[in-house]
């Protein structure tokens, strides 16, 4: 132990004396780099973050050494210390980025979850209005104009049976109910799956 701290107080001197001393900072990254890995996985890290937190620990160093003041502590508790206080940001910080991906990761998934609804509704219309478009060509002009006024134009059936010159408000209703008739069919046809559409490669 004597010899340790002889050693790093050597190390201490040099770069005190010299802050661009190269080799005094290669043996001091040489014996503390271990150290402060070590202290990291006390603390709580995986192998791997402890080594991103020796690497934020050895730069802290470089960048504060001139504020160590050896009248109060050791300089092993000091780097202790740092290395505690900078695993403890470093937890928080991966705590607060895991938060932000799992948000991330909900949002796009009720992205893709809204857009398949909406490609959904898209198809759905589609194919009400291909129905549509095939029951006017079968259907006889005056169903389609009572169907046309009273459902899509939303015209009430008494006024219909007046515009149309039909006997009755009951002939509205009937004509109606023809046309919703063959939409339903046609609707059921179109959403049927094509049995000799090739499956995709």
């Amino acid at each position: 132990m004597g010899s340790t701290l002889r050693g790093t107080s050597s190390i201490l001197g040099k770069l005190f004396r010299d802050g661009n001393d190269q080799t005094a900072w290669c043996q001091l990254v040489d014996r503390y780099a271990p150290r402060t890995h070590q202290w990291a996985r006390r603390f709580g890290l995986s192998p791997h973050d402890a080594e991103d937190v020796t690497q934020v620990v050895l730069i802290k160093l470089f960048r504060q050494l001139s504020t160590f003041d050896p009248k109060k502590g050791r300089f092993r508790s000091w780097v202790c210390r740092i290395t505690h206080y900078t695993t403890l940001d470093f937890k928080k910080e991966k705590q607060r980025s895991e938060k932000r991906l799992r948000t991330l990761l909900l949002q796009k998934a009720e992205a893709a979850a809204a857009l398949e609804g909406l490609l959904d509704e898209i198809m759905a219309a589609e194919i009400v209005e291909a129905a549509i478009e095939r029951v006017q060509l079968r259907v006889s002009p005056a169903d389609w104009q009572a169907f046309q006024k009273n459902i899509l134009d939303k015209v009430p059936a008494k006024e219909v049976a007046k515009q149309l010159k039909l006997p009755s408000i009951a002939a509205v209703h009937q004509a109606v109910s023809r046309v919703r008739k063959r939409l339903r069919k046609e609707k059921e046809k179109l959403e049927e799956p094509n049995l000799h559409t090739e499956p995709d490669r």
